[in-house]
């Protein structure tokens, strides 16, 4: 084949969580510049999903496919890659957006109050860069802005905790205000299709803009579809 985009700066580094401790590694790539990877969005960040949980390599394209067809907000573009790593052939690999704030991706107004958060695992607080524990014991991660300051953080917290209180106990026929049903009934029917056992406990995305709390974007479906022991039965 042709060469279609070369690099001599970009960076590649491991990530994950549990997906790291598995032989067939995840990795972050980091070009110098932006760059519209196989027609996707232009970044300088992207992700190369292994799927090392999951044989098939489908689970992960057919949700994010799956969601980007719904009036579901921004969704992550993902595509097939052969990945080979100093020369030797390392797999099939899924080259996805990263979930970030941008104008290509999950366009929300950080500077002016907007915030992206991540519900994840109590285990891996002590990676996270700005986490705090909601009233009701979530383990909440602020993914951007990434340079939250003390005040920023003690804001985002109220915010959280407020709208928990609003959902736990306004009356079961109505909705707070500041949620958009929407999304959040969206990302459900999601999880619940594809039986997702993370949900809401790991890699799980919620954002507010311009006061309004969002459900999303969808990250992460690698063990769904009864590829999890938490979800078989």
């Amino acid at each position: 084949g042709n060469i279609i985009f070369k690099d001599d700066d970009a960076r590649i580094e491991g990530r994950g969580s549990s997906s790291w401790g598995l032989e067939k590694k995840p990795y972050s790539l980091t070009l110098s510049s932006e760059n519209s990877l196989l027609n996707m969005s232009p970044s300088t960040d992207w992700i190369l999903l292994a799927n090392a949980k999951d044989e098939t390599n489908l689970r992960n394209k057919i949700i994010y496919d799956l969601t980007r067809s719904l009036p579901y907000n921004w969704a992550p573009q993902c595509q097939y890659v052969d990945v080979y790593l100093n020369g030797s052939y390392n797999g099939l690999y899924l080259l996805a957006e990263k979930i970030q704030v941008s104008d290509n991706h999950l366009n929300i107004d950080t500077l002016h109050g907007d915030f992206l958060c991540k519900v994840d695992l109590p285990d891996r607080e002590d990676s996270m860069r700005n986490p705090f524990q909601s009233t009701h014991g979530r383990i909440i991660e602020i993914t951007s802005p990434k340079t939250s300051v003390s005040n920023d953080i003690s804001r985002i917290h109220s915010l959280v905790n407020e709208m928990e209180e609003s959902i736990l106990f306004t009356p079961s026929d109505t909705w707070p205000d500041n949620l958009d049903l929407d999304s959040f009934v969206a990302k459900y029917l999601v999880d619940e299709i594809s039986a997702n056992g993370d949900a809401d406990l790991a890699s799980s995305y919620f954002y507010y803009e311009i006061g309004t709390f969002y459900g999303g974007p969808i990250w992460d479906y690698d063990s769904t579809f009864g590829n999890s022991v938490r979800n078989q039965n």
